[in-house]
This record gives C-alpha cells, sequence and structure tokens, in this order.
C-alpha cells in the first residue's frame, strides 16, 4: 500500500473517529435540544392556557360576588330566612324555604329577577336531613329547571357550607363548569337552613380556541382535565376518546405532564410522543451525519488532491527514478531539483549526492573490471597453453601408461619365469648339494688316497733327497 493512501486512510480514521465524538455530542446536545423546544411550548402552551384561567376566574369571581351580594340583599329585603312545613318539589320532599314571611318553594320570581340584571344562574337550596335540595333555581336540565335535584355532598361547597362557611370556585353543576359562590343561608339562631347560590357557566370559548390550537410538537396535544378526571378541552387533532385513552394508559408511547390549577381543581394535561421525539432526534442526527459526510469527504477529496499535488507527485518522480536506477537502465548523471526549500529540495540533494558517489564508484568498478578482463584474457591464454601441454602430457601418459602395461605383462612372464627358475635353483641347488657331498666324499677319499701314497712313498724312499 502506498504512502499516499496509508495517509489518506489515516485521514479518514481520524475524519471517522471524530464524526462518531460529533455525532455523540450532537445527540446529547439535539436531545437537550428537543427537550429545551418541548419545555419551550409546554411552557408557552401552560402560561396562555393558565392566563386565560385567571383572567375568566378573576372577572368571574367578581361577577360571581357582586351577584351573590344582590341576592343576599334582595333576600334579606324580603325577610329573615326560616324553614316551613314540608313539602314537595318535583318528585322530592323538602322543608319550605321561608323569606319573611313570603314561601320560596317552587317561587322563581327572586332568582329570575336576579339573572335578569346579572345574568348567569340562581338558587336557592333548603336543607332536608343531611342534603341540600333545590327549591328555586334558573338552571336548566334539558330544558327543564333543575328543582327537586340534591347538591353534590362530595363536593367542596357543601364541606365549606357544614362548618358556616362561603365557598367560591368552579363546580361542576349537572355536568357543566360553573363559577359559582355559596353562602350559608342562617336563620334567627344562626343555624343553617339553606343556601344562597349564584353561578356563571364558564366561558370557554377563548380557552377552547386557544387549547385546540395548542400541540406539541407535531403530534403532541394539550388538554384541560376537571376534578372528576374527564378531559373538557383539547387540541383538535386527537378526538376526546383518543385523549382520554392516551390519559389513562400509563404507556410508554407518551410522556404525560399536567401542571394543576387549583382554583378551579383542573389540571393542565401536556402529552408528548415519544415516537415524535425520537424521529426529531433521528432527523437531526441524520441531517448532521450527512452533513459530516460531505464535509469529511469534500476534505478528503481536497486533502487527496493537495497530498497527490505537493506530495505525490515529486513522490513518484522520485520513485520512478530510483526504480529505473535499480533496474540498470538509469542514467547516473541525472540530477534531481535540490532548489526547493522543503524535505524534497532536501532528499533531492541527498540523492544528488548519492548518485555522484554511485556513479563514481561504478567509474572505479568499471576501470577494475577492465584490468580484471585483461588479466583474466591473459589467464585464459596461459589456461590455453596449459591445456595444451596437459594435453601432450596426457598423451605422453597414455604411451607410458601402455609401457607400464606391457612392462607389467613382462613383468608378469618374468616373475614366471623366475618362478620356475627359482624351483630349477632349488632343484639344482639340491643337486649340488648332493655334489659337493659325493665331492667333499671325494675329496676326503683323495686325501686319504693321498696319505697313503705318502706313506707308501716315505716306505719306498726313507732317506729323503
Amino acid at each position: 500500500m502506498s504512502i499516499q493512501r496509508k495517509f489518506l486512510f489515516s485521514v479518514a480514521g481520524v475524519i471517522g473517529f471524530f464524526t462518531l465524538v460529533v455525532l455523540g455530542y450532537s445527540i446529547y446536545t439535539n436531545s437537550r435540544t428537543v427537550e429545551a423546544q418541548i419545555e419551550k411550548e409546554q411552557k408557552a402552551a401552560t402560561s396562555q392556557i393558565i392566563d386565560i384561567l385567571r383572567v375568566t376566574d378573576t372577572i368571574m369571581r367578581d361577577r360571581v360576588q357582586s351577584s351573590m351580594k344582590l341576592l343576599m340583599q334582595r333576600g334579606a329585603e324580603l325577610g329573615l330566612p326560616a324553614q316551613g312545613d314540608m313539602i314537595r318539589v318535583k318528585a322530592t320532599s323538602a322543608y319550605q324555604l321561608l323569606l319573611g314571611n313570603q314561601p320560596q318553594a317552587n317561587n322563581f320570581a327572586l332568582v329570575d329577577e336576579l339573572t335578569d340584571v346579572m345574568g348567569g344562574t340562581a338558587t336557592l337550596f333548603s336543607k332536608t336531613g343531611s342534603d341540600f335540595i333545590r327549591i328555586s333555581t334558573n338552571v336548566k336540565n334539558q330544558g327543564e329547571r333543575a328543582i327537586g335535584t340534591r347538591l353534590a355532598t362530595d363536593g367542596q361547597a357543601i364541606k365549606k357550607i357544614q362548618q358556616k362557611q362561603p365557598f367560591y370556585g368552579q363546580v361542576d353543576i349537572l355536568g357543566n363548569p360553573y363559577l359559582t359562590g355559596y353562602e350559608p343561608m342562617l336563620d334567627g339562631s344562626g343555624n343553617v337552613i339553606g343556601i344562597w347560590y349564584v353561578g356563571y357557566s364558564a366561558d370557554m370559548k377563548f380557552l377552547k380556541e386557544a387549547i385546540a390550537d395548542s400541540r406539541i410538537l407535531q403530534s403532541g396535544f394539550v388538554a384541560l382535565r376537571d376534578s372528576n378526571g374527564s378531559v373538557r378541552i383539547h387540541s383538535d387533532h386527537v378526538t376526546t376518546e383518543q385523549a382520554e385513552s392516551i390519559l389513562r394508559s400509563s404507556t410508554d408511547e407518551w410522556t404525560i405532564t399536567e401542571v394543576p390549577f387549583e382554583f378551579w381543581n383542573y389540571d393542565i394535561v401536556l402529552a408528548v410522543s415519544h415516537d415524535e421525539t425520537e424521529g426529531l432526534l433521528a432527523k437531526a442526527l441524520g441531517i448532521l451525519f450527512i452533513k459530516i459526510l460531505i464535509a469529511g469527504g469534500a476534505i478528503l477529496v481536497t486533502i487527496y488532491f493537495l497530498v497527490k499535488r505537493i506530495v505525490g507527485k515529486p513522490l513518484n518522480h522520485f520513485t520512478d527514478v530510483v526504480e529505473n536506477i535499480a533496474s540498470g537502465e538509469g542514467d547516473l548523471t541525472f540530477r534531481f531539483d535540490s532548489t526547493r526549500n522543503d524535505e524534497f529540495g532536501r532528499m533531492a540533494n541527498g540523492f544528488n549526492l548519492l548518485l555522484a558517489k554511485l556513479q563514481t564508484t561504478i567509474q572505479v568498478v568499471s576501470s577494475a573490471t577492465d584490468s580484471l578482463l585483461q588479466r583474466s584474457s591473459e589467464l585464459q591464454a596461459t589456461a590455453v597453453k596449459s591445456n595444451n601441454s596437459i594435453m601432450s602430457l596426457t598423451s605422453q601418459t597414455d604411451r607410458i601408461a601402455n609401457a607400464i602395461d606391457e612392462l607389467q605383462e613382462n613383468a608378469s612372464r618374468v616373475a614366471s619365469n623366475t618362478s620356475l627358475a627359482n624351483e630349477a635353483a632349488q632343484t639344482a641347488d639340491k643337486d649340488t648339494t648332493n655334489s659337493v657331498s659325493v665331492l667333499n666324499m671325494s675329496i676326503s677319499d683323495i686325501e686319504r688316497q693321498a696319505e697313503d701314497v705318502d706313506a707308501s712313498v716315505a716306505v719306498i724312499n726313507p732317506n729323503p733327497v
């Protein structure tokens, strides 16, 4: 692998590493950004809804208090409250409620006159046992006055009344939200015998418009939930059934945030979809990844061309020249451009010095080679002569070898003849020995004979001459 590729792969690895770091940091920052966006939208929606609720509550509370003041004032003009006999209000039995001498059960003059002036609704309750029965009212249910109905025994209002305290706030009346006022009605002995009530149906027009247009991101919604857990108003891109189903179920698909509005005992509920949050995060990361990929690619391409131009081109030139010289066909008189003021200039200067030394060395080697070739020629001539001499000696050696062979053959015959001669000599020796023995014996005989002759002579001639 070339240095350029190694360098580019290294740069790509560094870019990849920093890409992962940036992606990790971006996951954190984008998640924080999405959370901040969600929190911002939730705060904006909550703030708007609470402002409307507070304005509505303030305006309606003032009207309720004014209306209650007028109702109690007109009631006082009729006389002191008192309980009468048991009567029937529709199908319900209740005590008659007297203001002065005027019975109020099934008498709607007082409540209607009040609402003609102040608007809203008004009711007189009569205490019957532990219940408070509507005996006079202009609150209507299905087009009829809701007399004979009981005040909810589990509501906040009745608890305050039983303590002889007033209650002002939001309550549900026959399933509808009202901003109301409840004042205990006391007889001459200070006993609670009934309730003064005025109320205004909460004007939810602006609140409905605000909540209907509210969204958290795209699929998240805002809802207003009453004290009974029922969704009163919600964003218009979800149905009531969907909103209630999501709020009732404990699922990991939604994040539910509740902001209480204590004056009405309502909750502002904000729901955020996890899928949408993760989708926004994934989209942001995808866009970021594409940007990093494009930027990284542009950087790599730029680095590639810069490396190729600044490093690759002169490096390839050096490589080609060195390979050409290494192949044995290069021009040792070639010199690199050493005028550059960089590493390649220093390397060119070094290569030039190397080439000069190499050229000198090759020249010396070439001269020595010529001398060696001359001596080699002389040695070759000497070798030829030696070879001829050797051939001559070989021929003579062959003749000597043949003579030796002949000598060996003659020696063999001589050895054979010698053996025969030896045997003959041994025989002759034996014969000679025998002959000598016979000769010695003959000599001995002759000597004896001579002695005998001498003796005979002496005998014959006793005087010597």
